[in-house]
């Protein structure tokens, strides 16, 4: 359930169950989910950044399950293409690495500006970053013009599910907070249960007692 709670406040009320179950509501509702195409620096695209290298900064990979150190890219502070013209997402598992992947969709607006970026970007690698990580960057082999675009490096099907959500969701324009929080104990539903069973078992004795009464 989502409602307004004051002007500048929501309440958002789920059921959990559990710590893990919140944490990972919290971080939904409050990630932004910035989605950039980045270059990276044409010379030294993973070396450490120079004083030379104004407009550029040093971004980590996405670490992966492998353990192996993450990766740094030294990519163009400004971003070639944001991802606020996304209208529809979806994850499946990559036919050729047999990982995860997350497919997006862009509108007209987005789908042009997409392959113009691609255009300038042929043979040439861009990055994937998502809220200040770089999931992938890939090699643009070809002009993007179908208006789609994958990010893969998803390690587990959850990890796909969650970041097509906050993706389908949108960038919202502000940060969320959470100012507060509280909880109905589980334990409360489980007092009415039992409540609810003794006044059902005295009602049954009840009846009987009465009915063997009357008829005698």
């Amino acid at each position: 359930e989502i409602r307004p709670f004051s002007d500048n406040t929501v309440l958002v009320r789920v059921p959990v169950v559990n710590d893990a179950e919140r944490n990972a509501v919290a971080s939904l509702i409050t990630r932004q989910a910035e989605l950039q195409f980045r270059a990276l620096h044409e010379t030294r695209p993973n070396g450490p950044k120079q004083p030379e290298d104004i407009g550029y900064e040093l971004v980590y990979s996405k670490a992966d399950e492998s353990g192996r150190p993450p990766e740094v890219l030294l990519l163009k502070v400004e971003p070639e293409m944001t991802g606020k013209d996304i209208v529809k997402t979806s994850y499946g598992q990559d036919p050729d690495g047999g990982g995860w992947v997350v497919s997006k969709t862009f509108n007209q607006e987005g789908a042009k500006d997409f392959g113009e970026v691609t255009e300038r970007f042929v043979q040439k690698r861009l990055a994937i970053v998502l809220d200040g990580v770089c999931y992938s960057a890939p090699r643009i082999q070809a002009v993007i013009n179908g208006g789609t675009a994958q990010i893969d490096g998803m390690d587990s099907i959850e990890e796909a599910a969650e970041l097509a959500l906050v993706l389908q969701s949108g960038s919202l324009p502000v940060k969320i907070n959470i100012d507060g929080e509280s909880r109905t104990d589980a334990t409360l539903g489980e007092s009415s249960i039992k409540s609810g069973v003794m006044m059902t078992i005295i009602g049954v004795l009840g009846v009987m007692l009465f009915m063997m009464w009357w008829y005698k």
